[in-house]
């Protein structure tokens, strides 16, 4: 009999402790700099996912990477996660200040505010761990890490997408942002390096900003190079036809 009850505490112990782990990712919903405070009081990690409703790839990521029981363990134990629509008043000024040009972009602070890492790729539920997990003892520590770094190579790019011209920026801000924003798909890239070239010519030519989408097609990682943010169709046809005539650039809104 007391074999029986020592059993049948250790299941309701069990079954306790499965029901006290959280089954989803409590984002917080504050504004940026409650999150950062918030971080700090609790002596945890800041974690910024950026995303857009049209981002593929972010979708993918919420389906599987944010629904993942490990993953949500790991950001709610060690972590106050948010997530910023691109699109969104405040998120727009927020992707400007930290110079977010590729989706799905990831950043980390420690407790004082502070980058610790950039992450610019779509990442699966057992590297989104890893990454998490090498982390946790960051609460004050910095670390330097490369921005911009290739996905597939892992090598340091400097002074690229994350540097675009200051008239971008100037036009980027100009724009009001709003949920719903059309853009011009004027390239998809296998490889980083091509991505960049493309990127870098047209930096030269347009003052529109540029957003490098990091996807899926076929199973394979692809670049997807958009550009420009318009309110509504009728603008990015307008400009869709001006890449055409005048640049001999073919794209597709998107």
């Amino acid at each position: 009999m007391r074999m029986m009850l020592l059993f049948l505490a250790v299941v309701l112990s069990n079954i306790i402790s499965a029901n006290s782990k959280p089954s989803t990712i409590n984002f917080f919903e504050g504004d940026f700099n409650s999150a950062i405070e918030k971080a700090g009081q609790e002596g945890k990690l800041f974690f910024v996912d950026f995303y857009a409703s049209w981002c593929t790839p972010c979708i993918w990521m919420d389906e599987t990477t944010f629904s993942d029981i490990e993953v949500i363990e790991v950001l709610s134990e060690n972590y106050i996660a948010m997530k910023i629509d691109i699109d969104d008043l405040d998120g727009y000024n927020i992707k400007q200040k930290y110079q977010i040009h590729i989706l799905p972009s990831l950043l980390i602070f420690n407790s004082k505010g502070e980058i610790v890492e950039r992450i610019e790729e779509t990442l699966a539920p057992r590297k989104m761990v890893e990454l998490l997990l090498s982390h946790k003892n960051d609460i004050k520590l910095i670390k330097q890490h490369s921005l911009n770094s290739s996905p597939q190579k892992n090598i340091a790019i400097s002074n690229n997408l994350s540097e675009l011209s200051q008239a971008q920026e100037e036009a980027a801000i100009t724009n009001t942002p709003s949920k719903t924003k059309f853009r011009i798909q004027v390239g998809v890239f296998k490889e980083y390096e091509n991505t960049y070239n493309l990127v870098d010519s047209l930096k030269s030519k347009l003052e529109e900003p540029l957003l490098v989408l990091s996807d899926y097609q076929n199973s394979k990682h692809v670049y997807r190079v958009l550009i420009g943010e318009f309110n509504t169709e009728l603008e990015a046809q307008t400009f869709q036809n001006r890449l055409e005539n005048e640049f001999n650039i073919k794209g597709i809104i998107k």
